[in-house]
């Protein structure tokens, strides 16, 4: 692979290459410990946008509170200070990303496909107990994002990329190594670094389509690696291939699930993913 190239391709978006300082403040003050509710809110309440975006998802049948949430306040005092984070860090980049070369790849596919694989990480990561589902949740969202960035700055062998893809049985990840030395799921996680996220997120996403490679975070890159089959096996959208990777074995059988885990995977995805959608689309 080629880094410098790698690299390069990251730092040429730079209206994607920092997050916004909302989001970076935010992040700031609940890793130093260093905030109450009432602190992380007015943080929040200085991008109105995200505000609106944060209560609407926290108020989405995704999460099923049985009373309503006004204020990031009480957000904050149900779902936690890093879950918060996780949520607010997820409608940013889906705001990032708004306006995205149409005529390259379809963002409508993009964020189905995004918003599954989400659905199916968070539950994974809830079904084997870890600690953050919402880190999972993120994750799955955001596996993707390398694509984008391809198309933001090499648009021609982008192009080049989905056309082999369409008239091939090769996976993307696959003609984009052939194509361009690295892959999507090297850029997202080239990207993931730069934004400063957690060492887990950025393993996983980069090795999502090896995950018994993961040298330290194997079980979160297992995760997002059948969650991105199960999405993809659904028809529910794309970030740019039609092919369904394989699966690693290695990574099946160290999570310890079983067939009917994954129709409970399934039923989870379609029960919550139209509720899902209609938040980070509208």
């Amino acid at each position: 692979m080629n880094g410098n190239a790698l690299y390069d391709l990251v730092r040429e978006t730079p209206q994607i290459a920092t997050l916004p300082s909302v989001y970076t403040e935010l992040s700031r003050l609940i890793s130093l410990r260093d905030g109450n509710a009432t602190n992380v809110a007015r943080v929040v309440s200085m991008d109105p946008g995200l505000t609106v975006r944060l209560l609407r998802m926290v108020n989405s049948p995704f999460y099923g509170f049985t009373h309503r949430i006004d204020t990031v306040t009480h957000a904050v005092s149900v779902i936690g200070f890093e879950q918060l984070k996780q949520l607010a860090l997820a409608t940013t980049v889906v705001q990032m990303f708004r306006a995205m070369p149409e005529h390259l790849i379809n963002m409508e596919s993009y964020w189905r496909h995004s918003v599954a694989t989400a659905i199916c990480s968070r539950f994974l990561g809830r079904l084997l107990r870890f600690n953050n589902v919402e880190r999972m949740f993120v994750t799955g969202l955001l596996h993707g994002v390398g694509s984008l960035v391809i198309c933001i700055n090499r648009p021609k062998l982008a192009r080049r990329v989905f056309i082999r893809v369409r008239n091939s049985d090769q996976t993307l990840h696959e003609v984009e190594r052939d194509l361009l030395g690295f892959d999507h799921a090297d850029v997202a996680a080239a990207l993931m670094k730069k934004w400063s996220l957690s060492p887990a997120q950025i393993e996983a996403v980069g090795y999502k389509h090896r995950p018994s490679e993961a040298p330290k975070f194997a079980k979160e890159a297992s995760i997002l690696h059948l969650s991105n089959i199960v999405a993809s096996s659904l028809n529910m959208g794309s970030i740019g291939g039609h092919a369904v990777a394989p699966m690693d074995e290695e990574a099946w059988e160290s999570l310890g699930l079983n067939p009917a885990t994954m129709t409970s995977a399934v039923w989870e995805i379609e029960d919550q993913f139209e509720d899902l959608l209609r938040v980070f689309s509208s």
